[in-house]
């Protein structure tokens, strides 16, 4: 449903240069990409860390996998969301991408790098694009182009592993 109206706001934008308030596309791409993160989160039992542990362990496996730093916006992820999204309590964006890569097995995280090297720069370009998700965002219709097709391309990576 969420990439039906992102597609839906893309139609009907695509013959301008400009949006005035690119927000509600950036929200549905954003939970587009959580709800495809849902099947990765919960088939597998996490592994016990304490909170201390959780960014190092996810920055470990994510370098181990060929990704550079997790990038900041994603690392910025409140702990507790992390734990709750591991317990599938609640979820947010970046609190799902450490938590994938916490229980995500080495042979899935270096299928993701193999597919699509800069995942987790293009899932901290829509957290940071988003922001708090309260604010209008006016953006050029070749950011929203480049949005619509990080979050395919994310999607899509996510599917295939």
């Amino acid at each position: 449903q969420r990439l039906i109206s992102a597609e839906s706001f893309w139609y009907d934008l695509k013959h301008n240069q400009h949006c005035e308030d690119a927000m509600p596309f950036i929200c549905n791409l954003y939970t587009a990409i959580e709800i495809a993160f849902k099947k990765h989160l919960y088939k597998n039992l996490p592994p016990n860390i304490s909170d201390s542990e959780v960014l190092i362990t996810a920055e470990k496996k994510a370098q181990n996998a060929g990704f550079s730093k997790v990038p900041d916006w994603i690392r910025g992820t409140r702990i507790s969301m992390v734990n709750q999204t591991i317990q599938s309590e609640r979820q947010t964006l970046g609190a799902a991408v450490l938590a994938f890569l916490i229980i995500a097995d080495a042979e899935n995280l270096s299928m993701v790098y193999s597919r699509q090297p800069n995942f987790l720069d293009a899932i901290n370009e829509i957290i940071m694009v988003r922001g708090h998700g309260n604010q209008i965002i006016p953006l050029e219709v070749s950011d929203i182009q480049n949005l619509r097709k990080i979050t395919y391309t994310t999607i899509k990576t996510l599917l295939e592993i």
